[in-house]
């Protein structure tokens, strides 16, 4: 296993700064809680971020191999033009951008807005506690790094 990789840390630093648009998203819900016809918003960034863990290790495991997924599968490399492309691995870091949605649920309200405040201080509560575990782990991660190059500046 790795002690510290750029991935980690560009994955933890993609994370949080979903999260901290989600806090803000959470923050106008509740702002808006007596706006007639508002709809709440929330930003999607977990399967997202998942996919493009997913896509980074297959690379990875394609490079071990000697396969590249990113060039291996285009439709102008392919052998026989009968064959159908099967999508590559195009997802990166760079590509990552939370999805900001809209929720057209029924309205709780009878002036149309669909906000309610219990479920928006729970989001808030679930989601602050995601942002501390992760900027902890970051933080342990650079402290560590942090360690080893103080030690080893002193021998």
């Amino acid at each position: 296993m790795e002690f510290f990789t750029t991935e980690m840390a560009e994955i933890n630093e993609k994370a949080l700064d979903a999260m901290a648009l989600r806090n803000k998203l959470i923050a106008s819900n509740i702002s808006n809680i007596n706006s007639p016809g508002y709809k709440r918003v929330d930003a999607e960034f977990e399967n997202q971020l998942s996919q493009i863990i997913n896509a980074q290790k297959s690379k990875k495991i394609g490079a071990s191999l000697k396969f590249q997924p990113d060039t291996l599968l285009q439709p102008n490399t392919l052998k026989n033009p009968r064959h159908i492309p099967i999508k590559a691995y195009k997802t990166t870091y760079e590509d990552f951008k939370p999805d900001i949605k809209s929720n057209d649920e029924v309205s709780l309200h009878t002036n149309g807005n669909n906000v309610s405040i219990e479920y928006e201080m729970a989001e808030l509560a679930k989601n602050g506690t995601k942002y501390s575990i992760v900027a902890t782990l970051q933080e342990k991660t650079f402290r560590g790094l942090q360690e080893v190059i103080k030690g080893g500046a002193s021998a």
